[in-house]
């Protein structure tokens, strides 16, 4: 039976999803889990995606096969009380034997969430603490900004998302979108002086 799971997990402990010798990594974790449920086999799970390490998720999804007879709900509870604190299994759903997580995935979404206000030490693992004033609003409604912006949103990419992820792409991914991304600028300045 092939097993689809969504997991969220805080990756600030770990080497990164993908399994490395001798590292805490998330697909390790899991894998670990699942062998115990299995009785000792060995079980190999497929991601829709990789993260860094110190990248959280907030819904990886992650498919493996199972040959056992056992409910969503125990697979679900089995793996949590497995599992470390630092990630937890939301859903568990049976699929067909030709899903895949990654490449049956049709989007992913990438959230970057940046202090521009005083420095906060409970959010210095989950937020950017860039600490300044930035104009939202006058950034993206100048459009000689969007090449800029395009090659430094490049540069903080993931290794492996910059190899997939130009430039030129972003910046066409600014420039067809830049209506929606000026009209929540500026919903977003006015909401601050409210």
């Amino acid at each position: 039976m092939r097993y689809l799971i969504t997991v969220s997990y805080d990756g600030t402990d770990f080497s990164g999803y993908q399994k490395q010798p001798k590292m805490r990594t998330v697909q390790g974790e899991i894998e670990k889990a699942l062998k115990e449920i299995s009785g000792g086999k060995k079980i190999d799970i497929h991601a829709s995606g990789r993260t860094d390490a110190g990248v959280h998720a907030m819904a990886q999804k992650i498919h493996f096969d199972l040959d056992m007879n056992i409910t969503l709900e125990k697979l679900a509870k089995g793996l949590n009380s497995l599992l470390p604190k630092d990630i937890f299994v939301r859903k568990v759903e049976e699929v067909s034997s030709d899903f895949h997580a990654r490449f049956s995935a049709i989007g992913k979404e990438y959230i970057y969430i940046l202090n521009m206000g005083e420095y906060n030490p409970l959010e210095r693992n989950y937020v950017y603490q860039h600490n300044n004033k930035l104009d939202v609003v006058e950034f993206v409604t100048n459009k000689s900004n969007v090449e800029p912006a395009s090659e430094y949103i490049h540069k903080q990419l993931p290794f492996a998302v910059r190899l997939v992820l130009k430039p030129k792409k972003i910046a066409k991914m600014i420039e067809d979108n830049h209506n929606f991304i000026v009209a929540k600028a500026k919903e977003y300045s006015e909401n601050k002086k409210a």
